[in-house]
């Protein structure tokens, strides 16, 4: 058992208490966890019930940290993740945290990969969403059934690029402008027949296919 000596406000956040006992410092929690147990100073408290209370609280930390950070910016479960383990989150409460974000609706990689394509596909090419959902942590599977696009939508997107290209290379020699903005392209991911036929479109497919 240990008798608890001090219950102190932090300096920095009013919301949380340092826990002290006759030794020193025992731990941190919130104002909401020291009055749901009724903790007062000159308490005797045992090991298992000081770690059910840390555990309780690092579960509302936990979740607390997850809404303000899905609440900023639409964010993947493998960001969330991340998020929370770089704050030091043990891996039971970062669980707890994402099963309850889940359940609400506030974490969903498939709504996640529909709102990518809304907001880049007129700027990217399918391999280059493709690349960079896989690096935010969405399974390749969620991806598949979630990237929607549209080969009219595709090459409609390929084409505004290379004319903003093509006015960028405009006083390049014409088969240096060709290849710079074939390079360009693919590195936004558009498909080899996208890039064909927006060159093509524009009169820069000569000499280069």
């Amino acid at each position: 058992m240990r008798m608890i000596r001090q219950i102190a406000p932090q300096k920095r956040n009013k919301n949380r208490c340092n826990i002290s006992d006759e030794d020193g410092f025992l731990t941190s929690l919130s104002v909401e966890t020291v009055l749901r147990y009724h903790l007062k100073e000159g308490m005797q408290v045992s090991d298992e019930l000081l770690e059910e209370m840390k555990q309780e609280d690092t579960v509302k930390y936990a979740k607390e940290i997850g809404v303000a950070y899905v609440a900023y910016a639409p964010r993947t479960k493998r960001q969330l993740e991340q998020h929370l383990a770089k704050k030091g989150i043990d891996a039971h409460s970062i669980a707890q945290a994402v099963e309850m974000l889940e359940k609400y609706s506030y974490l969903d990689d498939a709504a996640y990969v529909r709102e990518f394509v809304r907001s880049y596909g007129e700027k990217l090419g399918a391999g280059a969403m493709r690349q960079k959902l896989m690096e935010r942590g969405v399974s390749r599977q969620v991806i598949e059934e979630n990237l929607q696009l549209s080969q009219e939508g595709q090459q409609a997107a390929a084409l505004a690029l290379a004319q903003k290209l093509q006015r960028k290379y405009a006083d390049q020699p014409e088969q240096k402008r060709r290849q710079k903005m074939f390079a360009a392209l693919a590195r936004r991911g558009f498909s080899y027949d996208d890039i064909r036929a927006a060159l093509g479109e524009l009169g820069e497919e000569d000499e280069l296919f």
